[in-house]
């Protein structure tokens, strides 16, 4: 079963990422966690009121994606991937860009699920 993750607004913004924190913790490592909060944090700071093309928050959509992500106990590379993504996506950052601070697996995957959206 796939749950999804409804946008939150600027403000709940921590309080749904605070949910999901709680919620990858019985099928993730605490160094993993605090790995996929960072990574987010990346992320919204990157982003800033950047928008997808629907007028969905990057930061919301990279949220929204890796809760549904997780909730298929997928590991951690992907969801790190999945909350990026929205960056590359959005011509906010290059997906090189990504290797130094995420490892060359993490930007392959993201290189790789972008090029499926040209």
């Amino acid at each position: 079963m796939v749950a999804f993750v409804h946008a939150a607004s600027p403000t709940t913004a921590p309080l749904a990422l605070t949910k999901w924190r709680d919620g990858l913790r019985d099928a993730y490592a605490d160094a993993d966690i605090d790995a996929l909060a960072a990574t987010f944090e990346y992320v919204v700071q990157h982003a800033a009121d950047a928008r997808t093309a629907d007028g969905e928050p990057l930061a919301e959509r990279a949220l929204g994606t890796a809760a549904i992500l997780s909730s298929l106990k997928l590991d951690p590379a992907t969801l790190h991937a999945a909350l990026l993504l929205p960056l590359v996506q959005a011509r906010v950052i290059d997906v090189a860009a990504l290797a130094g601070p995420f490892g060359t697996d993490v930007a392959d995957l993201v290189a790789g699920v972008a090029r499926m959206d040209d």
